[in-house]
Parts: structure tokens; C-alpha cells; sequence
């Protein structure tokens, strides 16, 4: 206990510190002078625009929501906090890793939906009995090495960034893709590896906002 204890403090200390002071730097960048121009003096620091310090405050306020839950997660002891994945974005939180209980999965959720900021909450939890957890990592680890096997063999992904994670046979998509093409040939071609139950596409398309291509 009091491990997680101060895990929690410095996650959220951390945060503390860091997210203001980025929004002030962002924020306090004001137009240049009249008469002048970025151009005239390249070492002066470029203005950020507000849609740049809209991305900024919205992507600080998806790493305090990130912290906050697993702070919250790490003091309820039903939830293997270790365990479980946390991926904020635009106040959508994503819950994604293996659990020994139902219990476990409703709890690690109530700990998120309690924090400010939060919008839903997408649950993506598996229930694995304690006795069989380690067989099924075993499994999900060999079966993620086919996975990014068969992904390399396609040329038209070509996406070293991509990651690929498999829970329980659900494989996880993450990352960025160039083209809805590459994301369609993505999802398929994880779709049909043999093993794999399911596919939780939170890939994005290049130039697209989050959530505009079609969900798998």
C-alpha cells in the first residue's frame, strides 16, 4: 500500500507541475508585433495559433484524466491497477487489459467515471480467472507475435508506429495509418489471424480527426 501510494502521489504531482506551466507557455505566445514578421527574426519562438493551444490544453487535460485514473485504480485494491491500460482522448477514457473478476472490471470503471473532465467511458476489460491468467498471457503473447508478423508482410501498412496488443484473443490496434486504405487492410488483415476473437480498432487516419474513419 504504500507503494501505490507514492506511484499516486508522483503521477499526480507530476502532472501538477508540468500542465500548467505548458498551457501558460502556449497561451502567452501572442501575435508578433505590428510591422514585424516571424520570418524577420528566425529565432524568436513561433506563435501558437489557438487551434494549436485548443490541442494542447485538450491533450494535458487527457493526461491529467489518464493519471487521475490510475491513481484512483491503484487505491482500490479489487483492481490489478498493474494490469489494466489507460488511453484518455477528448475525455473518452479506454480501459483495455485482463482482470480476475467482474467485480474487478465494474470497479475499475467506477474509479474512472468519478473524475472531472471524464465524458465515457469505453470498458474494454477482460475477465480472466486468476488460475488461468498466465496460460492466457502466454497465448496472447505468442498470438501478437503473429499478429505483427502478418502486418509487416503487408507493404501497403508500412507503419512502423502502429501497436498491436492482444488481451485474452482481443488484439488492439493503436497508432497511425497514412491512408483509410492501410487502416481497412489493417483491420482485416488482424481480423482474420487465426486466434483472434476480436478486433478493437482505435486506429487513426492521418489528417482525420479521432473516430472519423469507420469503426471496426
Amino acid at each position: 500500500m504504500r507503494v501505490r501510494g507514492l506511484v499516486s502521489a508522483c503521477l499526480l504531482t507530476g502532472l501538477t507541475a508540468i500542465a500548467p506551466a505548458a498551457v501558460a507557455t502556449a497561451a502567452d505566445r501572442g501575435p508578433a508585433e505590428p510591422g514585424l514578421t516571424h520570418g524577420a527574426d528566425p529565432g524568436a519562438p513561433r506563435a501558437a495559433s489557438p487551434a494549436e493551444r485548443g490541442r494542447l490544453s485538450a491533450r494535458l487535460n487527457d493526461l491529467w484524466i489518464t493519471a487521475r485514473a490510475k491513481a484512483r485504480m491503484f487505491r482500490n485494491e479489487e483492481v490489478p491497477a498493474l494490469q489494466v491500460d489507460v488511453d484518455s482522448r477528448d475525455g473518452v477514457v479506454t480501459l483495455f487489459g485482463m482482470v480476475p473478476t467482474l467485480s474487478a472490471q465494474a470497479a475499475a470503471e467506477l474509479e474512472v467515471v468519478k473524475i472531472d473532465g471524464v465524458r465515457r467511458v469505453e470498458n474494454r476489460l477482460e475477465v480472466v480467472p486468476e488460475p488461468h491468467q498466465a496460460a492466457t498471457r502466454t497465448h496472447d503473447r505468442a498470438l501478437e507475435s503473429v499478429v505483427r508478423e502478418r502486418l509487416v508482410a503487408r507493404p501497403e501498412i508500412a507503419e512502423p508506429g502502429l501497436d498491436v496488443a492482444v488481451c485474452n484473443g482481443v488484439a488492439r490496434l493503436r497508432g497511425h495509418v497514412a491512408t483509410a486504405d492501410a487502416h481497412r487492410i489493417a483491420v482485416e488483415t488482424v481480423r482474420d489471424t487465426r486466434g483472434v476473437r476480436d478486433v478493437f480498432d482505435q486506429l487513426e487516419v492521418e489528417g482525420k480527426p479521432t473516430g472519423e474513419h469507420a469503426a471496426s
